[in-house]
């Protein structure tokens, strides 16, 4: 039973009061340590770019020697001396990416199987082996410009695809 004049304790009652939506600045401490771990990531990430596009300069070099050679094959009149700047590219190329020990004394065959092991896939036809072997090494002048050209590219794709030595920093940098 109600008594008269008392009021009903359920009007007196009033809306929910909701609290204030959380603001958006500043965030809460663990998005800061989130976004500094980011920004931390994203450093090493560039840092570690920068050291292997530095690491391969000496590809881009010899790339754009094959280049320069590749625009000699089409005027010249005898294939000799290009085919020699095809080997001293490779050893050069093969003396920065590998130990100076390692590479320096090989010639001949051993040249050849040397840039067939490390080719990373990219091997040397028998047909350019020969070429680069008894031109470059012997007398034997190359009169063909087809097995030129073909050489030249299979030395590109090996300066594209060899794996340079676990060792780092043991070659000299003058490709």
């Amino acid at each position: 039973m109600q008594m008269p004049g008392a009021a009903n304790p359920l009007e007196q009652l009033r809306d929910i009061h909701l609290p204030p939506d959380v603001p958006a600045w500043p965030p809460a401490i663990g998005w800061w340590f989130v976004a500094g771990l980011a920004l931390i990531l994203l450093l090493v990430l560039l840092a570690w770019l920068w050291h292997r596009w530095q690491a391969n300069a000496y590809r881009r070099e010899a790339l754009r020697a094959c280049q320069l050679i590749e625009d000699r094959i089409k005027s010249a009149l005898d294939y000799r001396s290009i085919i020699i700047e095809i080997a001293t590219l490779l050893k050069r190329t093969a003396l920065t990416a590998f130990p100076r020990s390692e590479v320096a004394v090989l010639s001949g065959d051993a040249w050849i199987l040397f840039l067939d092991a490390r080719g990373g896939g990219a091997n040397f036809s028998v047909e350019s082996s020969t070429l680069l072997v008894e031109t470059a090494f012997g007398s034997q002048p190359a009169q063909d410009i087809r097995a030129v050209s073909a050489l030249l590219g299979e030395a590109q794709a090996w300066i594209r695809s060899h794996q340079r030595s676990p060792v780092s920093g043991t070659g000299d940098r003058h490709a």
